[in-house]
């Protein structure tokens, strides 16, 4: 069991997130029009495919208002789903995603290949729904994960440091897993975020510590890269998240629709910005050590 953990496995954060709030026009992310989160649900779509080799998994859910915790999610079982991804020379691969406990995944497991062009596709009902197709970022970080002192037979910690030249990148880092995956909605609910321009100002190093005693669960540490593309989804949603931390049961309302505009990069088969829809899908370089 991981030393001192809370109740999604975070251990030991030696920096905190600065929140820094901006506004951004980008192409490929729009805004997500406002409406009453009381009354009104939305359909939340998150997912992404990395490097490390994992199935594509995807969260498709009932959007809820703000007082209410992750819980209360419904999970949408009707939706139609495929991954499509366009290779160097044009040839266009479609992969399905089939409905599991809690999301939709692959088959099998891909890896995100630089130049390749990736998009989700999401049928509902009638409706198609299309994220906006994006190639990994050119550069990948330098992840270094290294042992460091006070390590016995059964109890190791390991310290994962994170170099980036470029300044265009935020970050998830030392995300734990017991369940062979990082999806979204963890992420969201993780304090390791590391926003781009706090990661300008300070080192991106993490410390964790895994138990191996036998019979113990065995724990996957994550690192991933969110493309520049799409930063501004996760800086919003974890501003107005953080803003609304009035009580001790504050980050089970990241998981609930915040009472302002998020960034979206699914359109509609009219190219529009579906008013019933928020979400995002990207490909992104992502590292994965146990």
């Amino acid at each position: 069991m991981a030393k001192g953990s809370t109740k999604y496995w975070t251990l030991i954060s030696k920096w905190k997130m600065v929140i820094v709030t901006g506004v951004c026009c980008l192409s490929c992310i729009t805004d997500v029009p406002e409406f009453d989160i009381f009354n009104e649900s939305k359909i939340l779509i998150l997912g992404y495919i990395g490097t490390h080799g994992e199935r594509v998994k995807v969260d498709i859910l009932k959007s809820v208002s703000i007082n209410e915790t992750q819980r209360d999610h419904e999970l949408v079982t009707n939706a139609n789903v495929k991954l499509i991804i366009t290779d160097l020379d044009g040839k266009v691969l479609e992969y399905p995603l089939f409905l599991g406990e809690n999301h939709y995944e692959t088959v099998t497991p891909l890896i995100a290949k630089t130049g390749f062009q990736y998009a989700l596709q999401v049928n509902l009902g009638q409706k198609t729904y299309q994220s906006t197709t994006l190639k990994l970022p050119p550069q990948p970080p330098n992840i270094s994960v290294n042992e460091i002192g006070l390590t016995s037979d059964d109890y190791k910690e390991w310290e994962i440091s994170v170099e980036d030249p470029s300044e265009l990148h935020s970050y998830f880092i030392s995300l734990e897993s017991l369940r062979g995956g990082i999806d979204l909605m963890d992420a969201l609910l993780s304090e390791k975020y590391y926003d781009r321009n706090y990661r300008n100002l300070n080192p991106l190093i993490e410390y964790v510590g895994y138990s191996h005693l036998p019979g113990e669960p065995l724990i996957t540490s994550y690192v991933f890269q969110i493309p520049q593309e799409v930063d501004y989804f996760f800086r919003d949603w974890d501003t107005q998240a953080n803003g609304n931390q009035n009580n001790d049961d504050f980050l089970n309302l990241v998981f609930s629709v915040p009472p302002g505009n998020l960034k979206n990069n699914f359109k509609n088969e009219n190219q529009e910005v579906p008013n019933e829809i928020i979400g995002i899908f990207f490909p992104a370089h992502s590292y994965a050590f146990k």
